[in-house]
């Protein structure tokens, strides 16, 4: 008797948070797409969030900040939640934005101020190293590591405070912003020490511009995506959920979240508990119907659970999770060589018994 084939798990490959994480055995599936009716449809608070991370998406729903300044919004989204290790953080940046404001006074021009303050960006601030992956503020300040949405945000939070304009960019891969300069725009790459009035680079797919909350979200999603890296699939939720609730329009928030409900169901699945793998799979869904890789990994997890049922002759159980398979995804042709299945084993188990 042959088995039913199984269902291959399809899991979006990850290209967001500004940052491109290419997760082990990861399948290309549809772009994330602009999902409104997503946010509408999840809790206003993800569970077991930090009380500073609630105040902060409190905040900030309204697209600004009003409690925050935009460097306390980026320490808080960076994991900065003790209140000592904050304002160590914030003295750490006064000290070099004091030092930042004295050569903005001698500066010539706003050119020349600009100009200048990337020069000391680079000489006393972005002093480690580049890494996709080096998202924290806090770890900017203490060892001087960035990536592209970490080094702008401070690039931004240091000419405003010296009287610069910026507006900054995104597409699903990078950063960077345009300082506003005698009524022109010139280009910053934070990254590079060679970045100001950089050649604009060629675009895959069009920039968003993104307010500072917005670059908070950011930090949110790059943090998501190293969490799903290390297997922490509950934080890597909660931080993609955060990311949704501050800037909903946000591509790599959407596509975060749909990673990491996959990766977590699939994660559970692997480790036999396909009750609450499915469960969460199927609310994924309900949330989000109209992305197919929730509903073609329930179907796998319900496949893996049901073969793990009848390979250990629970046929009573098997029969139950064929009826909750059969309500989670109707139709499915798969469903019906179960049934076959499941008939013909308990009829091999006891011939007495019919179907």
């Amino acid at each position: 008797m042959s088995t039913p084939a199984p269902h291959r798990p399809r899991i979006a490959l990850l290209g967001c948070g500004l940052m491109i994480a290419s997760l082990a055995s990861a399948v290309v599936a549809q772009a994330a797409g602009n999902t409104p009716s997503l946010l509408a449809s999840i809790p206003a608070q993800p569970d077991g969030m930090p009380l500073p991370l609630q105040r902060l998406i409190q905040d900030g729903q309204d697209g600004r900040w009003d409690d925050h300044t935009l460097l306390q919004a980026g320490l808080i989204a960076s994991g900065v939640e003790n209140p000592r290790d904050l304002q160590d953080c914030l003295s750490k940046y006064a000290r070099r934005r004091a030092h930042a404001l004295e050569l903005s006074r001698h500066a010539q021009s706003p050119s020349d101020r600009a100009r200048k303050l990337f020069q000391f960006l680079h000489a006393n601030l972005l002093t480690g190293h580049y890494r996709e992956d080096f998202t924290e503020l806090d770890r900017l300040l203490a060892r001087g590591d960035f990536n592209c949405a970490s080094a702008t945000l401070l690039w931004t939070m240091l000419a405003g405070d010296c009287g610069l304009q910026c507006h900054v960019w995104e597409t699903s891969t990078h950063t960077w912003s345009n300082v506003q300069l005698d009524g022109h725009d010139i280009l910053i790459e934070a990254t590079d020490p060679q970045g100001f009035d950089a050649q604009p680079r060629p675009r895959s797919a069009p920039a968003r511009r993104v307010n500072p909350v917005g670059q908070v979200a950011s930090i949110l999603v790059n943090r998501s995506v190293n969490a799903m890296a290390a297997r922490r699939y509950d934080q890597a939720l909660s931080l993609s959920h955060a990311a949704l609730l501050l800037d909903p329009h946000k591509d790599a928030a959407i596509s975060t979240w749909r990673v990491a409900q996959n990766r977590h169901a699939l994660a559970l699945c692997d480790q036999k508990q396909f009750e609450l793998a499915a469960a969460n799979l199927n609310d994924a869904r309900q949330r989000d119907p109209d992305y197919a890789p929730f509903r073609e990994n329930l179907v796998y997890v319900l496949d893996r659970w049901l073969g793990d049922a009848v390979s250990r002759f629970q046929i009573t159980a098997a029969r139950k999770i064929l009826s909750l398979a059969r309500s989670y995804a109707p139709g499915d042709p798969l469903w019906t060589a179960w049934q076959t299945r499941i008939d013909a084993l308990q009829t091999s188990l006891d011939p007495s018994v019919a179907p």
